[in-house]
């Protein structure tokens, strides 16, 4: 860097972000209740979380050996 740019660095004054780390307890039920209040939405909005895969491939019509 040049030294324009440093000192216009060091005149800028950002903001500082306090960065607090907080632990929860995750147990089995609240787990499981998470996973149905997802799934609870995702069906309201329409959205689906497994992909809808079609088992038949879109060929040509006729055969092409003849």
């Amino acid at each position: 860097m040049t030294t324009k740019l440093k000192n216009r660095l060091q005149k800028m004054h950002f903001q500082k972000q306090i960065q607090r780390r907080t632990q929860i307890e995750e147990s089995q039920v609240d787990k499981y209740t998470e996973q149905l209040y997802a799934n609870k939405v995702n069906e309201l909005l329409g959205l689906q979380t497994d992909e809808n895969i079609q088992r038949t491939t879109r060929g040509s019509l006729r055969p092409q050996h003849i």
